[in-house]
Order: C-alpha cells, then structure tokens, then sequence
C-alpha cells in the first residue's frame, strides 16, 4: 500500500511542475523531473506487482527519493530567460 501512495505522490508533483512550468517542454522542471521520476518510479512499479527481490532497497528509499525531486525543485525556481 505504501508503495502505491509513493508512486502516485511522484505522479502527482510532476504534474503539478508541468501545470507551473506552462508546459515548456525546455524548461528544466520539466525535463529533470520527467527523467527522475521515471527513473525513481520503476522499483515502486516492481514492488506494487508484488514481484520478490532478493536485492535493492526498502520501501522507505522511494521517500527518498521523493525527498530527493522536491529539494532541487524547490531551490531551482520557476524563473526564464526572455531574451
């Protein structure tokens, strides 16, 4: 169960960084948390499947990892060059 409630908070916080990037594709919330995402989403994915792993980390590292997108998102800013 906890595993699903991880996966959708990443979900939900890339949509609501594109809602706040106006769909800029070169907009860096876009790109990095699209990547990051797909990237921290696949161990939750395996783990709500119910697949055994022998090896990787605990349900606690997609918090995480969670932790580690917002961080950078709330630091980097919203900010664009209009030259």
């Amino acid at each position: 169960m906890l595993g699903i409630v991880y996966f959708l908070s990443f979900w939900i916080t890339i949509l609501i960084t594109i809602i706040i990037s106006k769909f800029n594709v070169t907009h860096p919330y876009i790109w990095f948390s699209g990547f990051f995402t797909l990237y921290s989403t696949d161990y939750s994915i395996i783990y709500i499947l119910g697949y055994p792993t022998d090896s990787g980390y605990s349900k606690e590292g997609l918090l995480f990892s969670l932790i580690a997108l917002i961080v950078p998102l709330l630091f980097c800013g919203i900010h664009e060059n209009n030259n």
